[in-house]
């Protein structure tokens, strides 16, 4: 049912981006933090499949880029959770940024899956494309990678692939790079969760139709042993 759901809204979401009535709320982000959201949420995917996923940074001065920020980790999220479902047992998943040019930024997604046969890349993209996973009992609704196109494409930057049978697959975005530098702000010492919630009581209400964004709430409010009704 959830995975129904789930695959409702996916259309619903591309229905709205053809219609041209979605809203991308564009603003300067880190995409190296957001790359570490994301492997952070699917590493029990990754553990399940005994995939081991290494987050490789290049190095550049302006890791920031122009791009709404949920939707770009809902299209790393995608990417991701392919790059670890179809891979080889013991495989690997590297994620790779870097940039091009002055004006770009590219964040690379590889595998060491089976690859994928030339004449079908474009496919890929295609809604309820699966090409060959459709016989394996893998489950996928072949709805991410079209939506990730859309979303990637709404922010302005662009996507695409390169595979090698046998040898694994490449994904990648480019985006915009921001130019401007972050506004200096005062900002407080961090401090232990613990301490910062010292002598204060009271219950939290966190509500959320997303249950990966509800095990990264818990993920972050475990140090307060927070209770749940």
């Amino acid at each position: 049912g959830e995975h129904l759901a789930s695959m409702i809204d996916d259309i619903l979401d591309i229905s709205r981006i053809e219609a041209g009535h979605y809203d991308f709320d564009l603003e300067p982000v880190e995409v190296t933090d957001i790359i570490d959201e994301a492997v952070q949420m699917l590493a029990p995917l990754a553990a399940e499949f005994h995939v081991t996923i290494v987050f490789a940074d290049a190095g550049s001065s302006n890791g920031r880029v122009f791009a709404d920020r949920k939707r770009l980790r809902q299209v790393l999220i995608n990417l991701l959770s392919n790059a670890i479902k179809y891979n080889q047992p013991a495989g690997k998943v590297t994620v790779l940024v870097d940039q091009v040019g002055d004006d770009q930024v590219r964040v690379l997604v590889r595998d060491t899956g089976p690859g994928i046969r030339q004449e079908n890349l474009d496919r890929i993209f295609n809604p309820f494309e699966r090409l060959d996973a459709a016989k394996t009992t893998i489950q996928g609704s072949g709805i991410g990678l079209a939506f990730s196109k859309l979303l990637i494409e709404g922010m302005g930057g662009e996507i695409g692939a390169t595979s090698q049978l046998q040898q694994g697959s490449d994904f990648w975005i480019l985006l915009h790079r921001d130019h401007t530098q972050p506004a200096e702000r005062d900002t407080p010492a961090e401090l232990p969760v613990e301490e910062l919630l010292e002598g204060l009581s009271g219950q939290i209400i966190y509500i959320e139709d997303n249950p990966v964004n509800t095990l990264l709430m818990e993920d972050l409010l475990e140090p307060v042993r927070y209770a749940r009704p």
